[in-house]
């Protein structure tokens, strides 16, 4: 049985917008910001009760977030348009963070 989901990743191809979604449409608040060489990406980490989102920023063309970002179906190019799809992350995130705390021992 699953007991916590420590963080979910999103990858995304900008950074700075998906926060700006994340900020003004959710309310989410930024934890920080990581720059990870060995991964070639930058990691904003945006905390959901106990779970925390991780956006995910490719900053070199040739690492497997980039490539990832790249296929067409595993990536919606224009997903950041549409602040409705946040808005279900955002709420899918909240029922999860529900649902563990009513199934945990206190």
């Amino acid at each position: 049985m699953i007991k916590k989901i420590d963080h979910i990743g999103v990858a995304v191809k900008d950074i700075e917008k998906a926060l700006s979604l994340f900020r003004d449409v959710l309310g989410v608040e930024l934890e920080g910001t990581e720059e990870v060489d060995t991964q070639k990406v930058r990691v904003a980490m945006l905390p959901v009760g106990d779970t925390r989102l991780e956006l995910i920023e490719p900053t070199q063309e040739d690492s497997n977030v980039a490539k990832f970002l790249e296929i067409p179906t595993a990536s919606h190019n224009d997903l950041l348009a549409y602040p409705e799809v946040w808005k279900t992350i955002g709420l899918y995130l909240e029922v999860v963070q529900k649902s563990f705390q009513d199934i945990s021992p206190q």
